[in-house]
């Protein structure tokens, strides 16, 4: 819960929290009162990505140990292009609006690292394609 709560003051709200970063209210609520770790991995990407923390950060929490929260974000011009690289220039073509992810640095300047910026990449496409499905769900129900 804390973690929720340094993002964003208003996400003391669980329910909140999980509709604006697109992960499943059980789910939070089963991950911060530690009911399981059976996990798929898809789950534990977009939890990562919904707290903001590191790759294996999840994994860690489950074991005992703590968080690994990522250092703040800005976008700063980053040397390498996406076309330089032929995974993410596929992903960006495919799915546009990731460019912004990969402008994605620290707070000192640094780009993060190429696995870790696909990683979110990968976890956003994962939510759209959730979010896209529970609006077909309601629209079918309707």
């Amino acid at each position: 819960m804390r973690r929720r709560i340094e993002l964003d003051p208003r996400y003391s709200n669980r329910q909140l929290f999980a509709a604006e970063r697109g992960i499943g209210y059980r789910t939070v609520s089963d991950l911060e009162r530690a009911r399981r770790g059976n996990y798929d991995d898809s789950t534990i990407a977009a939890v990562e990505v919904a707290y903001a923390v590191t790759a294996g950060s999840a994994a860690r929490v489950l074991a005992g140990g703590e968080l690994g929260p990522l250092p703040p974000l800005r976008a700063v011009p980053d040397r390498a292009s996406p076309d330089d690289d032929p995974d993410v220039a596929e992903l960006i073509r495919d799915w546009p609006e990731l460019e912004a992810i990969w402008a994605l640095a620290t707070a000192d300047g640094k780009p993060y690292p190429r696995e870790e910026r696909i990683r979110l990449m990968k976890a956003h496409i994962d939510t759209i394609r959730r979010k896209v499905r529970e609006l077909e769900i309601r629209a079918e129900r309707a």
